[in-house]
């Protein structure tokens, strides 16, 4: 059964925010990460609550400086990608770049394919 890319791309989300929160949720105890609701649909701080809009995940971390863009594609390889040569990756950088700016945070893209790790790319400062 194939899966559609709008439900893949929620599952993506969702384990990513499972993760974030494990990660995160040393330095904040309890902070959530969830994906980010239809468009519009908090468009107001009482709609909102505690979650910040940070990309493709909201979250209750009030200490969390990224804005976080979540992508579970094919079609893209680490060799093309790590040679620097034109890959959809560096697309999905410049968007969560774009995201990040506007929000005043800083980019962190989680990326993977289909049964392989997670991945990360995010700005020299936090290594």
């Amino acid at each position: 059964m194939k899966i559609n890319s709008r439900a893949k791309g929620k599952r993506g989300e969702r384990e990513v925010g499972k993760l974030l929160a494990e990660w995160w949720g040393k330095l904040e105890p309890g902070c959530e990460f969830r994906p980010t609701p239809s468009s519009g649909g908090w468009a107001t701080p009482e709609l909102r609550g505690h979650f910040l809009v940070a990309g493709d995940l909201v979250t209750t971390a009030t200490r969390f400086p990224f804005t976080v863009e979540c992508k579970l594609r094919e079609g893209w390889a680490w060799a093309t990608m790590l040679a620097g040569k034109r890959s959809p990756v560096w697309g999905w950088w410049a968007q969560c770049e774009r995201a990040a700016l506007e929000e005043n945070r800083h980019p962190l893209l989680v990326f993977r394919r289909s049964r392989e790790a997670w991945h990360a790319i995010m700005g020299w400062r936090f290594v």
